[in-house]
């Protein structure tokens, strides 16, 4: 049996795929097999994932991540499942670290991190500052599973599944580590990394935290314990607590200007818990980055407030009283 399955899930990713798939390709280790799965893609990208040998499948309809990772794992033959994303791109030694990990620890679950690959331009630097920030709070016992950069053993796929429901790249992987957490043996290693190719568009950006609060904000509402998802969550779920707060009683202040007193209080206080961020930024940006980087934390908190009162009302209202 093939050692290795890496499973690439992709939707109009024409920008980032060629960079992702040479590198998935051009791997130390050599026993593996590399299934690119699009999800009904109108770019191209398949033919040029194609001109590089490898295997693509198709979705029968646009049906998101979730059922295209399912449907790649069935098609494959490895022992052990590797998720990257089509705007991922890997290290030679990506699948040998890998092993090494699997081989030491006797793990099931084997997660790693992500670092920017693209500094252009000041949104995409800012979300590689937010990451790093993300990942510097995790240690070799935190548990963490981002299908960005994770290997799977065959056998867990018997137990738990993608949940297809959920259509956009959003919380999916969130649900499944949750639900494979208690079952298998999970380990986070800072020696598996992968490399991002953040966007350059504060429109994406605001979209994709804007489903991820929305995410974390349904789970919460199902019965899921927050601080169960590790600290990579509980620094963004004590963003959107913070966050909250600030719109609160600046909505508040309108009415009555004695909560302009809680609201300074407030600001230094959001400052501080996202101080890792402001902290490189101050290390690599002017003087005006910092303004910025800065204004784009606030404008990312009013984001995820919405995303969040969004996410409980679509879970606790009954679809009949919305339609």
């Amino acid at each position: 049996m093939t050692k290795f399955s890496v499973i690439v899930p992709m939707y109009n990713a024409s920008r980032t795929i060629r960079k992702c798939v040479e590198s998935i390709t051009n791997q130390s280790f050599k026993d593996y097999e590399v299934i690119f799965v699009d999800d009904c893609s109108v770019d191209g990208s398949p033919d040029i994932v194609r001109e590089y040998g490898v295997k693509v499948i198709r979705t029968r309809r646009n049906s998101g991540p979730a059922a295209a990772r399912n449907l790649g794992v069935r098609h494959s033959k490895g022992e052990i499942i590797c998720f990257t994303d089509s705007d991922c791109i890997v290290p030679e030694n990506w699948l040998s670290v890998i092993k090494g990990i699997f081989d030491k620890t006797g793990a099931d679950i084997v997660s790693g991190m992500m670092r920017n690959a693209n500094q252009k331009s000041l949104v995409s630097r800012f979300i590689g500052y937010e990451k790093n920030a993300c990942f510097s709070e995790l240690g070799a016992n935190d548990f963490f599973c981002g299908t960005f950069n994770t290997a799977i053993k065959r056998e867990v796929f018997n137990s738990v599944k993608f949940d297809e429901t959920i259509r956009d790249a959003s919380y999916e992987d969130v649900k499944f580590a949750f639900q494979i957490r208690k079952l298998f043996k999970c380990v986070f290693s800072k020696e598996s990394c992968v490399y991002h190719i953040n966007t350059d568009s504060l429109k994406t950006y605001a979209k994709k935290h804007f489903r991820k609060a929305f995410g974390h904000a349904r789970l919460f509402a199902s019965g899921y314990v927050i601080e169960s998802f590790g600290p990579y969550s509980r620094v963004f779920i004590h963003r959107i607590i913070l966050s909250s707060m600030l719109i609160l009683f600046l909505l508040m202040s309108l009415f009555n200007p004695v909560f302009m007193y809680t609201i300074m209080f407030l600001v230094p206080l959001y400052i501080l818990v996202n101080r890792a961020i402001i902290i490189q930024a101050v290390r690599n940006e002017t003087l005006l980055g910092v303004f910025l980087v800065v204004l784009i934390l606030f404008f990312d908190g009013f984001i995820v407030t919405l995303g969040v009162v969004t996410g409980i009302i679509s879970k606790l209202v009954p679809r009949s009283l919305v339609s």
